[in-house]
């Protein structure tokens, strides 16, 4: 006959043909030491009789070697045991109903497995993408799209800020031409980066956006002649002649297109100065204070050439006191160089070399 035990719930096989049929026996659980009354049916087949838990006494632990009957474990009659905890793994049963509850248990808990790494994650993508937008992304894509100036002077001063004449400031000088990734330009200053990745300011009047900076290194003719003339108020002063009059130097096709694209050269329009070398005279560059002694600045007086027809030009310029030029005299001349330059009340008296 089979029963089960009611504490942990495994089937035990008895062999009531060991027993008085109609008689009661004490049992304890092999597994759970859990104590049974089992009722041996009478010959006639039964159903099994339920079992009856037995009231655990308070003394005499009984242990687990108990004599054994057709290879059943048999607890002798009237003997009270206490419950053992079983030695070894627990049964299939045991083991399955145990492996739910703990499945269970684990279901409960699983979201915490995946939603901690995963915020934990998502934390770390976000700090490294805040990070990476703005000390990477962001700041490249000004540069990409910030304006670019060139110098047009032949030492120009990047300074850390802005106040002129100083030399605690003074970062490094930037040479001539130098393409600037320019981020502020005003009248004053303007806020750059160069080549080398170093940031400062510059003041305005030495910079020029890319058209003007390649219709003015157009003008020179040679490397002499940008020697001599070195100031930045003469070279504007040209600068703004040509543009103008719609003149140009010797320029490429490539950068014509940039500098004005509507002008297409001719024998009218390309001109440039040729000087000797800087301290040569007579020269075709000429500075005094010619139209007024008392001005803060000298005047710059420059013979042209049509690169094309060999005609020649001679302008003066005089200044401001903020340096801003003004053109105050031209004429035609077929000399190469200045001599000298008077002045007699409004008219202007040229000395030439030939």
């Amino acid at each position: 006959m089979k029963v089960i035990c009611p504490n942990c719930h495994v089937s035990i096989t008895i062999n009531e043909t060991n027993y008085p049929a109609g008689s009661r026996i004490n049992y304890t659980c092999p597994v759970c030491g859990h104590p049974l009354a089992i009722d041996i049916p009478s010959r006639i087949e039964q159903p099994a009789a339920p079992v009856q838990p037995m009231p655990q006494p308070n003394s005499q632990a009984v242990a687990y070697n108990q004599p054994i009957v057709n290879g059943q474990i048999v607890t002798p009659n009237h003997v009270s045991a206490k419950p053992m905890r079983p030695v070894g793994p627990p049964p299939s049963s045991i083991s399955a109903d145990k492996t739910y509850e703990d499945d269970e248990a684990e279901s409960h808990h699983s979201p915490l497995i995946w939603i901690i790494p995963l915020i934990v994650l998502l934390l770390c993508g976000g700090i490294g993408g805040y990070f990476y937008y703005e000390k990477v992304y962001l700041p490249a894509k000004i540069d990409r799209e910030a304006p670019r100036y060139y110098t047009i002077s032949n030492a120009t001063n990047l300074r850390s800020s802005k106040m002129a004449g100083a030399d605690y400031n003074h970062l490094k000088t930037v040479p001539y031409g130098s393409e600037l990734i320019t981020y502020e330009h005003d009248n004053d200053w303007s806020s750059v980066k160069d080549n080398q990745g170093v940031k400062g300011y510059i003041s305005s009047v030495y910079l020029v956006n890319k058209s003007d900076f390649l219709l003015l290194n157009s003008i020179f003719g040679d490397a002499a002649s940008r020697m001599n003339i070195e100031t930045v108020k003469c070279r504007r002063a040209l600068l703004n002649y040509f543009k103008d009059h719609g003149y140009i130097g010797k320029v490429s096709s490539s950068d014509l297109s940039l500098i004005t694209p509507a002008v297409h050269p001719n024998n009218q329009n390309q001109w440039q100065v040729f000087c000797r070398a800087k301290g040569v005279k007579p020269n075709s560059v000429y500075f005094d204070r010619i139209t007024n002694p008392n001005s803060k600045f000298t005047d710059f007086a420059v013979i042209i050439r049509n690169i094309l027809t060999n005609e020649h030009k001679l302008l003066i310029f005089t200044f401001a006191d903020d340096e801003t030029p003004s053109l105050v005299y031209e004429e035609n001349t077929d000399a190469n160089y200045i001599y000298n330059i008077y002045m007699y009340g409004d008219e202007y008296e040229v000395e030439y070399a030939y």
